[in-house]
């Protein structure tokens, strides 16, 4: 196992094992600023850093040098939401961090959402609506799993996540959990025959 794996396993490990909110925050912040600080060209710049009113706190800052890096479909500046929850985050929550994207005003921000957000992926409801109604006004919100995130393998493997997760958004409108469900006859290996058309009526 390589000395990246070892590490971010550990971390990895750690985020799953906290047992109160302190450590659960910190952390999952430890896990994603190792995570994405692993990717080349990726910076951490900022941890817990507050507004100049002391209104809002942004969890982790990233700088992308996207030009010489592995990131360069992504802005140069990155923010990113840790939230270690046991349950799912709410629409309340995924509105809060559209809101910070846009006081400052940036396009594109990861919100790190230990056991997914709220709603049908399908019908865009609670969280789900947040993020397609943020997607038309240009603002693209990747959320990311701890099920998502315990696949990875490698540095290259998070750019792969990613990627497919600007897709998901591009073309449903929302954030899914990947792999997404596929359709019922591809499950089974299956594949739906076509309809027959009827006699043609004068």
């Amino acid at each position: 196992m390589s000395q990246f794996a070892t590490q971010f396993r550990r971390l990895l490990r750690s985020t799953r094992q906290a047992d109160d909110s302190t450590s659960k925050g910190k952390s999952l912040e430890d896990l994603i600023a190792f995570l994405f600080g692993a990717v080349r060209g990726m910076t951490v710049t900022d941890r817990n850093v507050l507004n100049a009113a002391g209104s809002e706190e942004v969890d982790i800052v990233f700088w992308n040098d996207k030009l010489k890096g592995d990131l360069p479909f992504m802005p140069y500046i990155i923010m990113v939401e840790c939230k270690n929850w046991s349950s799912s985050l709410t629409s309340q929550e995924v509105a809060w961090f559209d809101h910070k994207l846009r006081d400052r005003s940036q396009t594109k921000g990861v919100l790190v959402a230990a056991n997914g957000i709220t709603g049908n992926a399908s019908s865009l409801t609670s969280a789900h609506d947040i993020i397609s109604k943020s997607l038309r006004d240009g603002i693209e919100i990747i959320v990311l799993t701890l099920d998502e995130l315990s696949e990875i393998q490698s540095t290259a493997s998070l750019v792969t996540l990613m990627k497919r997760k600007l897709c998901s958004l591009a073309a449903r409108g929302t954030s899914l959990p990947w792999p997404a469900e596929q359709p019922a006859e591809q499950r089974t290996g299956r594949r739906r025959r076509p309809r027959r058309a009827g006699p043609a009526t004068q």
